[in-house]
């Protein structure tokens, strides 16, 4: 008895991947199932067979492993669950009865031709070969495959051929690049017979040509590095800036309708000063009058009242004589001890 995983979804779909007795899925170098896809961890799970079951569990994932919609840590399958890694990659499980179980399938091989071809609109039906290196695909004169359409951006979203993976980004489109029916978020591994739709509007084909020569890598910058010495970009690949009719049309009547500015006048030259005789400078500064002195502030013209003369002091009478000698005075006899002096002329 023997069973397989056939890829439903994402940058699985229309891929096969027999089981053997026991496989590893992840986005790792040595994983037996490889799957570089957003969500799918490098050690994701873990597949195999137990006498007549099939058992999966989660390898220690970030975004999970599902079985018809279940996330489980370990889980028995059965024929036709949908086993889902992480949100983006759906695989139904089927057993085949009376099949043996084949082996594990081997690594990718190296790329040796890659095409797209369009598959609608005007462009339906037209091949382009795909060099190793990066191209990008848009509306804009300067991408390598020119989608004219306005649903589509300038700059839509860009191929890199490495000599093992082919891969696709997005490069932030107003609507979106989808693989396989699928809008993609980053960049994803992309397989033979795989479909690319810009915008929803223009759709091509991949046909990826591979030979047994080289080994995978881990990721495109990998591969580049595991790659020759021949040039990483063709020549003839190389984006460039291209103008358009209408703009070279008028950067044209720009440069006939412009004249040569003229050139500005130029300023006099400063007229030479006049010569001074040395005899003359002193009597000049002598003649010259002096500033006239600011004029004295006003005075008031009421002036002050005069202060009024300090009154004079009237002398004290003499303090009154006391006992014999005030007795003496009042009868005009001298007190005693003094003498009186009459005055001359008068009588005895």
């Amino acid at each position: 008895m023997g069973a397989m995983l056939i890829g439903r979804t994402g940058v699985v779909a229309g891929h096969d991947y027999p089981i053997a007795d026991t496989v590893r899925i992840g986005a790792a170098r040595d994983a037996d199932i490889r799957i570089l896809a957003e969500g799918v961890s490098r050690n994701h799970a873990r597949l195999w067979q137990e006498g007549e079951s099939f058992w999966i569990e989660d390898a220690g994932s970030t975004n999970g492993t599902f079985v018809s919609g279940i996330r489980v840590a370990k889980e028995r399958v059965h024929h036709l669950d949908v086993v889902t890694l992480g949100r983006s990659v759906d695989l139904i499980f089927l057993i085949r009865e009376g099949a043996s179980a084949a082996p594990t399938p081997s690594p990718a091989r190296g790329v040796v031709a890659l095409t797209l071809t369009a598959m609608d609109g005007p462009e339906a039906g037209e091949t382009f070969e795909i060099p190793r290196g990066e191209i990008t695909l848009g509306r804009a004169d300067s991408n390598n495959v020119v989608v004219a359409n306005r649903a589509v951006s300038k700059v839509h979203a860009r191929i890199e051929r490495g000599t093992d993976v082919v891969t696709l980004r997005d490069l932030e489109s107003v609507n979106g690049t989808l693989v396989n029916d699928t809008r993609i978020a980053d960049t994803v591994v992309l397989g033979p017979r795989d479909r690319i739709c810009l915008g929803g509007v223009r759709t091509f084909s991949v046909e990826i040509t591979r030979d047994g020569t080289a080994s995978p890598s881990d990721t495109p910058a990998e591969a580049a590095a595991e790659a020759d010495s021949s040039p990483m970009f063709s020549q003839e690949w190389k984006t460039k800036l291209v103008w358009s009719e209408d703009e070279l049309a008028e950067m044209e009547e720009l440069l006939a309708g412009a004249a040569p500015a003229a050139a500005p006048p130029s300023a006099p030259a400063p007229a030479a000063p006049a010569k001074q005789d040395v005899s003359e400078a002193p009597a000049r500064q002598k003649a010259a009058p002096k500033p006239a002195a600011p004029p004295p502030a006003a005075k008031d013209a009421a002036p002050k009242p005069a202060a009024p003369p300090p009154a004079k002091k009237e002398a004290a009478p003499p303090p009154p004589l006391r006992g014999e000698a005030g007795r003496e005075a009042t009868r005009g006899v001298a007190p005693s001890g003094r003498r009186t002096i009459a005055p001359r002329g008068g009588g005895a």
